[in-house]
């Protein structure tokens, strides 16, 4: 069976999967204060459209399966759809990690049911420790339920539980220490991102943002950092902090791109097979797929879409937000 490659020669092999465009919070480098429009009921995939999709996807070469929102733990019943996931492999004797990424604050109590249904690994999304400030980046997250949420990863082994903090000028960028400090004690890797000009909020994001290099600056003051070898399709520099064994990732979208070795597709919740966060191409599969469309027919358009893959995206170049689409819409 042919493979997912581009016209660039990148073997495609990452999926991010979005089960839902809604969360429960309004994050400020996310989306408007008063949210977004949502997707109907009957426009997002089913679990069973979601699965065959997946599995199509799997044959084709996908062996990573992130699982994305909005916030997914906000899509009712996730642990059934990621038992039928992690069936994929016995069905065609693959291999394939499963992971999630999650603000949290629903995660404390659904964290054993989603290991037991087969998730391997987590995710979680921490951008301050600081509860008012959290509250303000959120509007309206509860600092609270994001740190149960990170015991209980640990406690029931969805493991390596990976922190994220998008990093924002003049909000969450004095605390950067302070949340490796956190990450260590707690004996996870802990990921700095730079904010991306994406959506209705693209724009007044650009006074907040922080560059990988400022980032690294920031946290050199306080701790020494080994960079190791980039590794490709990665989005993450990643440092050793010397002396220990502790980690760090910085990811920079903007200031230091990773396009070259990208090996991402994007599925959203309505059923688009999206090439790249920073351009619309791309295609309905879920359209073909409710008209009756074989296996193999979705395989050819998913083929020939993803050899479409543009080189990369030109945020540096171009300071305007180049892709109107919330960041919740396509899973980040």
């Amino acid at each position: 069976m042919s493979r997912l490659v581009d016209r660039f020669s990148r073997s495609l092999s990452y999926l991010r999967l979005s089960v839902t465009d809604r969360c429960d919070m309004r994050c400020l480098y996310c989306m408007p204060e008063a949210g977004e429009p949502h997707e109907d009921r009957p426009e997002v995939l089913t679990f069973e459209e979601i699965h065959r999709l997946v599995r199509i996807l799997c044959r084709l070469g996908i062996t990573q399966v992130r699982i994305t929102g909005g916030e997914p733990l906000v899509r009712r019943d996730l642990p059934i759809l990621i038992g039928m996931l992690s069936k994929i492999d016995a069905e065609i004797e693959g291999r394939t990690d499963l992971s999630l990424t999650t603000n949290a604050s629903r995660l404390a109590p659904l964290a054993w049911e989603l290991k037991a249904a087969g998730l391997n690994r987590i995710n979680i999304s921490l951008d301050s420790l600081d509860p008012d400030k959290f509250h303000r980046i959120t509007r309206g997250g509860r600092l609270s339920e994001v740190l149960a949420g990170i015991d209980r990863a640990l406690q029931v082994g969805l493991t390596p539980v990976k922190l994220n903090t998008v990093v924002l000028r003049g909000i969450n960028d004095d605390e950067l220490s302070d949340l490796v400090e956190f990450a260590v004690s707690k004996g996870v890797t802990h990921r700095f991102l730079e904010v991306m000009p994406l959506g209705s909020v693209g724009i007044e994001n650009r006074d907040r943002f922080v560059s990988a290099a400022e980032i690294r600056q920031i946290i050199e003051r306080r701790y020494s950092l080994v960079p190791l070898p980039f590794q490709n399709g990665s989005t993450a520099q990643e440092f050793q902090m010397a002396g220990t064994t502790a980690q760090i990732g910085i990811v920079s979208p903007v200031s230091e791109r990773f396009c070259s070795t990208c090996n991402r597709l994007r599925l959203s919740a309505r059923g688009r097979l999206q090439l790249c966060l920073a351009h619309e191409d791309g295609v309905d599969l879920k359209g073909p797929l409710r008209q009756g469309w074989s296996d193999a027919e979705l395989s050819d358009l998913i083929l020939e879409t993803a050899y479409r893959k543009p080189a990369g995206n030109h945020f540096a170049e171009d300071p305007e937000p180049v892709y109107q689409i919330a960041m919740s819409g396509i899973g980040g």
